[in-house]
């Protein structure tokens, strides 16, 4: 029996019972008609739930194109005869866009795809390629010129998702490692508290490790090194987050007491290699070190952090007043500085003199009313 569509058997049921394409539609005219309609409604519908899937963070297919490469190539004529090899192919050239990124990205379309693909942009004498090559090679008007690759973004519909959650791609990652950052958007939630900001921080640099768990009925043990207990959790199939009961062995290593059931597809998640440091920390070796000069002023590095936080977090950053810029309400710590709060319980007149002080200045720039200076 030859292999038929679905369609073409959903039409061929809608015949009475009685006629010949229900009886024996393999030996019918009609039936071979409606098998040709078929097959195109069949890829219609595969291409439609690919599409649909796309949208899924769960379903989106992590094969598809994210970077290609391109090369700087000398101006080809219109009439030239180009020919691109590399040691290992011979590549075969694509007259339009979408020829190009079908053959490169196509999984679904019933389309005659080409093999090692590369697209020539005559406008701006680059050469398009889906892969990395060694020694490639590009043969035009009796010359050959080596040519240089360099690995190019392409944005994809992870790229659309992760701009829905406001979490970038890192340079030249993969699809299957940020669909995973993606996710854990919603698995390990961002806060101003210490576990919020330690999710938030190693989400974005890529910090956090999932470890399947194969055997919930044993304990898990936790292999990595300076891992920090609250992030530790248990990430279930269906996305649900629990912190697990944990204690530590007589190699001083973290465990994890075993589930009462075996449930397939259940990690273990938590984040190491971080190392959190307070500003305000007196005693902090490298706080002292990096960020503030020997009369524990601050540094440029310093400078720099809050400048950054300032221009990529807030508008409005409050710092301290030992360090102000125009047009930025912000200051500085330094490590001479005292705290006022134990005069505040008093309500001393010197409260109310500093706090004009400060509205003053941050309205003409100091308190006698001079420009402020950066």
């Amino acid at each position: 029996m030859r292999e038929v569509a679905k369609y073409t058997k959903i039409l061929s049921e809608a015949f009475i019972f009685w006629s010949d394409i229900r009886d024996n539609p393999y030996n019918t005219v009609i039936f071979d008609l409606f098998d040709i309609y078929g097959k195109e409604f069949d890829v219609c519908e595969k291409l439609t739930r690919y599409i649909f899937n796309q949208a899924l963070i769960g379903q989106s297919d992590v094969n598809y194109i994210s970077y290609i490469y391109k090369s700087h190539i000398p101006a080809i004529q219109e009439f030239d005869v180009v020919k691109v090899l590399s040691d290992d192919a011979m590549l075969n050239e694509c007259v339009t866009m979408d020829d190009f990124f079908l053959s490169c990205t196509d999984k679904v379309l019933n389309v005659i795809k080409k093999q090692d693909p590369y697209l020539i942009d005559n406008n701006e004498n680059i050469l398009y390629t889906s892969r990395e090559y060694e020694g490639l090679t590009l043969y035009a008007s009796g010359l050959a010129y080596k040519l240089k690759q360099a690995r190019v973004p392409v944005w994809n519909m992870f790229d659309d998702l992760g701009d829905m959650v406001s979490l970038r791609r890192l340079p030249f990652e993969p699809n299957h490692s940020y669909r995973e950052r993606i996710k854990d958007v919603f698995l390990h939630l961002p806060g101003n508290d210490f576990s919020g900001l330690v999710n938030a921080v190693s989400r974005e640099i890529n910090q956090r490790s999932y470890i399947r768990w194969h055997n919930t009925l044993k304990p898990f043990t936790v292999k990595s090194k300076n891992v920090f207990v609250d992030t530790i959790t248990i990430v279930y199939p269906n996305g649900s987050v629990e912190y697990p009961d944990i204690y530590m062995d007589g190699k001083k290593r973290l465990v994890l007491l075993p589930l009462l059931e075996n449930i397939a597809g259940v990690s273990v998640s938590y984040v190491n290699s971080i190392t959190v440091h307070d500003l305000n920390d007196k005693e902090d070796y490298f706080v002292k070190q990096y960020y503030y000069n020997k009369n524990k002023t601050a540094k440029r590095n310093l400078v720099n952090f809050a400048r950054g936080i300032r221009t990529n977090t807030y508008e409005k950053f409050i710092m301290d007043q030992t360090y102000r810029q125009p047009k930025a309400n912000c200051f500085l710590p330094s490590l001479y500085d005292g705290s006022a709060e134990g005069f505040k319980a008093h309500n001393h007149k010197a409260i109310e003199e500093i706090e004009r002080v400060v509205f003053l200045t941050e309205q003409t720039g100091d308190a006698n009313g001079h420009p402020a200076r950066d």
